[in-house]
Protein backbone atom coordinates (compact mmCIF):
# COMPACT_ATOMS: atom_id res chain seq x y z
CA UNK A 1 0.00 0.00 0.00
CA UNK A 2 1.33 3.65 -0.85
CA UNK A 3 2.76 5.14 1.89
CA UNK A 4 -0.30 8.33 1.49
CA UNK A 5 -2.98 5.49 1.45
CA UNK A 6 -2.40 4.18 5.06
CA UNK A 7 -3.25 4.96 8.45
CA UNK A 8 -1.32 8.09 9.53
CA UNK A 9 -0.57 6.47 12.62
CA UNK A 10 1.15 4.28 10.33
CA UNK A 11 2.34 7.28 8.41
CA UNK A 12 3.74 9.13 10.78
CA UNK A 13 5.62 5.89 12.30
CA UNK A 14 7.47 5.52 9.07
CA UNK A 15 8.66 9.18 9.08
CA UNK A 16 10.23 8.54 13.10
CA UNK A 17 11.85 5.24 11.50
CA UNK A 18 13.39 6.62 8.57
CA UNK A 19 14.98 9.30 10.28
CA UNK A 20 16.25 6.33 13.21
CA UNK A 21 17.56 4.24 10.54
CA UNK A 22 19.39 7.50 8.79
CA UNK A 23 20.88 8.30 12.02
CA UNK A 24 21.77 4.86 12.76
CA UNK A 25 23.65 4.46 9.50
CA UNK A 26 24.97 7.68 9.77
CA UNK A 27 23.62 8.73 6.12
CA UNK A 28 21.48 12.01 5.41
CA UNK A 29 17.75 11.53 4.13
CA UNK A 30 14.91 12.99 3.44
CA UNK A 31 11.65 11.61 5.13
CA UNK A 32 9.64 13.56 1.74
CA UNK A 33 11.72 13.80 -0.94
CA UNK A 34 10.59 16.41 -3.78
CA UNK A 35 10.67 13.57 -6.62
CA UNK A 36 9.32 10.79 -5.00
CA UNK A 37 7.19 8.90 -6.16
CA UNK A 38 8.84 8.89 -9.39
CA UNK A 39 8.91 6.76 -12.64
CA UNK A 40 11.25 4.41 -11.59
CA UNK A 41 11.98 3.00 -15.13
CA UNK A 42 14.64 4.64 -16.60
CA UNK A 43 17.03 4.52 -14.07
CA UNK A 44 16.31 1.13 -13.76
CA UNK A 45 16.60 0.58 -17.33
CA UNK A 46 20.11 2.22 -16.94
CA UNK A 47 21.17 -0.17 -13.95
CA UNK A 48 20.39 -3.04 -15.91
CA UNK A 49 22.24 -1.64 -18.86
CA UNK A 50 25.12 -1.30 -16.83
CA UNK A 51 25.38 -4.73 -15.50
CA UNK A 52 25.54 -6.10 -18.90
CA UNK A 53 27.99 -3.43 -20.33
CA UNK A 54 30.27 -3.92 -16.86
CA UNK A 55 33.37 -1.40 -16.75
CA UNK A 56 31.69 0.60 -13.44
CA UNK A 57 30.06 -0.74 -9.91
CA UNK A 58 26.62 -1.62 -10.13
CA UNK A 59 26.27 -1.72 -6.65
CA UNK A 60 27.72 2.01 -5.98
CA UNK A 61 25.52 2.99 -9.22
CA UNK A 62 22.40 1.73 -7.26
CA UNK A 63 23.26 4.03 -4.16
CA UNK A 64 24.03 6.72 -6.56
CA UNK A 65 20.60 6.21 -7.58
CA UNK A 66 18.78 6.16 -4.14
CA UNK A 67 20.49 8.96 -2.92
CA UNK A 68 20.12 10.96 -5.49
CA UNK A 69 16.11 10.80 -4.77
CA UNK A 70 16.43 10.48 -1.03
CA UNK A 71 19.32 12.98 0.14
CA UNK A 72 20.11 15.19 -3.18
CA UNK A 73 16.34 16.15 -4.05
CA UNK A 74 17.25 15.42 -7.45
CA UNK A 75 14.48 13.33 -10.13
CA UNK A 76 16.22 9.66 -10.56
CA UNK A 77 13.58 10.09 -13.55
CA UNK A 78 15.47 12.96 -15.54
CA UNK A 79 18.26 12.01 -18.04
CA UNK A 80 21.00 14.32 -17.01
CA UNK A 81 20.48 12.79 -13.56
CA UNK A 82 20.90 9.09 -14.23
CA UNK A 83 24.13 10.11 -16.49
CA UNK A 84 25.80 11.91 -13.37
CA UNK A 85 25.03 8.65 -11.55
CA UNK A 86 26.28 6.19 -14.67
CA UNK A 87 29.61 8.63 -14.97
CA UNK A 88 30.23 9.27 -11.15
CA UNK A 89 30.34 5.64 -10.60
CA UNK A 90 32.51 4.48 -13.98
CA UNK A 91 30.06 3.36 -16.41
CA UNK A 92 29.29 5.15 -19.63
CA UNK A 93 26.96 8.34 -19.34
CA UNK A 94 25.73 6.86 -22.30
CA UNK A 95 24.20 3.79 -21.41
CA UNK A 96 21.05 6.15 -20.09
CA UNK A 97 20.09 6.04 -24.20
CA UNK A 98 21.01 3.02 -25.32
CA UNK A 99 19.57 1.52 -21.98
CA UNK A 100 16.16 2.70 -23.05
CA UNK A 101 15.89 0.01 -25.81
CA UNK A 102 17.92 -2.81 -24.23
CA UNK A 103 16.54 -2.69 -20.73
CA UNK A 104 12.43 -2.33 -21.13
CA UNK A 105 12.03 -5.93 -22.11
CA UNK A 106 14.40 -7.18 -19.54
CA UNK A 107 12.83 -4.87 -16.63
CA UNK A 108 9.64 -6.46 -17.72
CA UNK A 109 10.84 -9.84 -17.27
CA UNK A 110 12.91 -9.22 -14.18
CA UNK A 111 9.46 -7.82 -12.61
CA UNK A 112 7.48 -10.99 -13.61
CA UNK A 113 10.21 -13.16 -12.27
CA UNK A 114 9.77 -11.29 -8.94
CA UNK A 115 6.32 -11.53 -8.58
CA UNK A 116 6.43 -15.39 -9.33
CA UNK A 117 9.34 -15.52 -6.85
CA UNK A 118 6.79 -14.07 -4.49
CA UNK A 119 8.84 -10.56 -4.21
CA UNK A 120 6.27 -7.81 -2.79
CA UNK A 121 9.01 -5.46 -2.12
CA UNK A 122 12.37 -3.72 -2.12
CA UNK A 123 14.93 -4.30 -1.48
CA UNK A 124 14.04 -8.10 -1.49
CA UNK A 125 16.93 -10.90 -1.17
CA UNK A 126 16.31 -14.88 -2.34
CA UNK A 127 19.27 -17.14 -1.51
CA UNK A 128 20.36 -19.94 -3.39
CA UNK A 129 18.39 -22.25 -0.96
CA UNK A 130 15.39 -20.55 -0.65
CA UNK A 131 15.35 -18.09 1.98
CA UNK A 132 13.62 -14.91 1.31
CA UNK A 133 14.72 -11.17 3.59
CA UNK A 134 12.82 -8.17 2.77
CA UNK A 135 13.85 -4.61 3.67
CA UNK A 136 16.43 -3.37 4.77
CA UNK A 137 16.21 -3.69 8.46
CA UNK A 138 16.37 -7.59 7.34
CA UNK A 139 20.12 -7.40 6.52
CA UNK A 140 21.31 -8.34 9.46
CA UNK A 141 19.93 -11.59 9.19
CA UNK A 142 20.41 -12.17 5.81
CA UNK A 143 24.84 -11.55 6.57
CA UNK A 144 23.97 -14.43 9.57
CA UNK A 145 21.96 -16.42 7.09
CA UNK A 146 24.85 -16.55 4.67
CA UNK A 147 27.46 -16.92 7.23
CA UNK A 148 25.79 -20.13 8.77
CA UNK A 149 24.71 -18.50 11.89
CA UNK A 150 20.77 -18.98 10.86
CA UNK A 151 21.05 -22.03 9.52
CA UNK A 152 22.28 -23.15 13.06
CA UNK A 153 20.00 -21.44 14.91
CA UNK A 154 16.66 -22.86 12.87
CA UNK A 155 18.14 -26.82 13.90
CA UNK A 156 18.46 -26.32 17.68
CA UNK A 157 17.59 -29.10 19.62
CA UNK A 158 14.17 -29.72 21.47
CA UNK A 159 13.78 -32.62 23.36
CA UNK A 160 9.56 -34.26 24.46
CA UNK A 161 8.92 -37.08 26.05
CA UNK A 162 4.83 -38.10 25.48
CA UNK A 163 2.26 -39.13 27.30
CA UNK A 164 1.15 -42.20 28.90
CA UNK A 165 -0.31 -45.22 26.81
CA UNK A 166 0.67 -42.43 24.00
CA UNK A 167 3.80 -42.34 21.72
CA UNK A 168 6.52 -40.13 20.25
CA UNK A 169 5.04 -39.64 17.06
CA UNK A 170 1.80 -37.99 18.21
CA UNK A 171 4.16 -34.88 18.99
CA UNK A 172 4.91 -34.05 15.47
CA UNK A 173 2.06 -32.27 14.69
CA UNK A 174 2.68 -30.29 17.52
CA UNK A 175 6.63 -29.89 16.29
CA UNK A 176 4.51 -27.70 13.48
CA UNK A 177 4.22 -24.98 15.09
CA UNK A 178 7.62 -24.31 15.60
CA UNK A 179 8.19 -24.11 11.63
CA UNK A 180 11.38 -26.03 10.90
CA UNK A 181 13.17 -24.24 13.60
CA UNK A 182 14.01 -27.01 15.71
CA UNK A 183 15.55 -30.37 15.24
CA UNK A 184 13.20 -32.65 17.69
CA UNK A 185 14.26 -35.60 19.58
CA UNK A 186 11.09 -37.97 20.83
CA UNK A 187 12.08 -39.96 23.38
CA UNK A 188 9.67 -43.03 24.01
CA UNK A 189 8.73 -44.06 27.09
CA UNK A 190 9.77 -47.53 28.26
CA UNK A 191 6.87 -50.38 26.96
CA UNK A 192 5.75 -47.59 24.36
CA UNK A 193 6.22 -47.35 20.54
CA UNK A 194 9.50 -48.89 19.67
CA UNK A 195 11.03 -48.37 22.56
CA UNK A 196 12.39 -51.34 24.64
CA UNK A 197 9.76 -53.25 27.08
CA UNK A 198 9.83 -51.90 31.00
CA UNK A 199 11.58 -53.94 33.68
CA UNK A 200 8.64 -55.27 36.08
CA UNK A 201 11.16 -55.73 39.01
CA UNK A 202 12.09 -51.97 38.85
CA UNK A 203 10.39 -48.63 39.31
CA UNK A 204 9.20 -47.59 36.16
CA UNK A 205 9.40 -43.78 36.51
CA UNK A 206 12.96 -44.73 37.60
CA UNK A 207 13.55 -46.67 34.14
CA UNK A 208 11.94 -43.56 31.65
CA UNK A 209 14.08 -41.27 33.18
CA UNK A 210 16.89 -43.26 32.61
CA UNK A 211 15.77 -43.39 28.97
CA UNK A 212 15.10 -39.82 28.36
CA UNK A 213 18.61 -38.69 29.91
CA UNK A 214 20.63 -41.20 28.05
CA UNK A 215 18.88 -40.14 25.04
CA UNK A 216 19.37 -36.24 25.42
CA UNK A 217 22.22 -35.31 24.16
CA UNK A 218 24.87 -33.87 26.97
CA UNK A 219 24.89 -30.39 26.65
CA UNK A 220 21.36 -28.63 27.95
CA UNK A 221 18.03 -28.62 25.62
CA UNK A 222 14.42 -27.29 25.97
CA UNK A 223 12.48 -30.13 27.16
CA UNK A 224 8.14 -30.44 27.21
CA UNK A 225 6.67 -33.07 28.96
CA UNK A 226 2.79 -33.96 28.39
CA UNK A 227 0.99 -35.61 31.38
CA UNK A 228 3.05 -38.97 32.65
CA UNK A 229 5.90 -37.29 30.45
CA UNK A 230 5.56 -33.59 32.07
CA UNK A 231 6.77 -36.34 35.42
CA UNK A 232 9.42 -37.58 34.08
CA UNK A 233 10.29 -33.95 32.90
CA UNK A 234 10.09 -32.86 36.33
CA UNK A 235 12.38 -35.32 37.45
CA UNK A 236 14.88 -34.70 34.89
CA UNK A 237 15.07 -30.79 36.07
CA UNK A 238 15.00 -31.36 39.60
CA UNK A 239 17.75 -34.52 39.98
CA UNK A 240 19.61 -32.85 36.63
CA UNK A 241 18.73 -29.41 35.96
CA UNK A 242 22.14 -29.37 34.43
CA UNK A 243 20.76 -31.16 31.51
CA UNK A 244 17.87 -28.48 30.68
CA UNK A 245 18.17 -25.04 29.39
CA UNK A 246 13.99 -24.70 29.66
CA UNK A 247 10.74 -26.68 30.77
CA UNK A 248 7.89 -27.07 29.48
CA UNK A 249 4.74 -29.53 31.34
CA UNK A 250 1.65 -29.95 29.52
CA UNK A 251 -1.03 -31.38 31.41
CA UNK A 252 1.23 -33.21 34.03
CA UNK A 253 0.05 -35.82 36.36
CA UNK A 254 2.58 -33.83 38.47
CA UNK A 255 3.47 -35.60 41.55
CA UNK A 256 2.16 -39.27 41.55
CA UNK A 257 4.99 -40.43 39.40
CA UNK A 258 7.94 -39.32 42.34
CA UNK A 259 6.03 -39.86 45.11
CA UNK A 260 8.33 -41.39 48.43
CA UNK A 261 11.66 -39.79 46.56
CA UNK A 262 13.57 -36.68 47.51
CA UNK A 263 12.53 -35.41 43.94
CA UNK A 264 8.92 -35.18 45.35
CA UNK A 265 9.56 -33.91 49.11
CA UNK A 266 11.03 -31.18 47.42
CA UNK A 267 8.67 -30.46 44.63
CA UNK A 268 6.25 -30.28 47.89
CA UNK A 269 7.98 -27.65 49.66
CA UNK A 270 8.31 -25.69 46.44
CA UNK A 271 4.66 -25.72 46.05
CA UNK A 272 4.13 -24.61 49.39
CA UNK A 273 5.60 -21.42 49.06
CA UNK A 274 3.38 -20.39 46.29
CA UNK A 275 0.79 -18.17 47.08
Amino acid sequence: MPPENRHPSRQEYRLIELARCAKELGMPINPKPAHWPTNPAPSSYALIAAQKAGGGDVGALAFAIGRACWAEEKDIADDAVIKYCLESTGFDPSLADRGMLDGAPTYAANTEDAVNAGVFGAPFFITDGDARFWGQDRLNQLDMHLGGQLLTMAKSPLALIHCGLGRAIYCRPFLDDFGGYVSPLLIELPGHGLAEDYDETRDYSDQAVEIALEEMPSTPVPLIGHSFGAAVALRIAIERPYRISSLVLIEPVMFAAVKGRWAYDRIERVMSSVH
